[in-house]
């Protein structure tokens, strides 16, 4: 195996010579992306609430991180939905 099969390493890792940075396998992976952020906050928050596990008197939030700021958003009907 010569090394423009196996490519190089980088501080950045993987370097292929034909098919650039990373692994080709990357091409394969469902990435799961959300839509709609504010509603899988809601979505998670009514799950955790139904789950039977968890006593009806705990308060459960839902907050969104905003990567800029470096701050959390609450969710205001993640909260109506976790109220107790």
């Amino acid at each position: 195996m010569s090394k423009a099969d196996i490519g190089s390493l980088s501080l950045y890792g993987r370097n292929h010579p034909e098919t650039g940075p990373g692994s080709p396998e990357g091409g394969y992976i469902n990435w799961l992306t959300i839509a709609d952020n504010a509603k899988s906050v809601v979505e998670d928050v009514t799950r955790v609430r139904k789950h039977p596990l968890v006593p009806p008197e705990i308060p459960i939030y839902g907050y969104l991180y905003d990567c800029k700021s470096g701050k959390l958003i609450e969710e205001p009907e993640a909260t109506v939905v976790g109220a107790v």
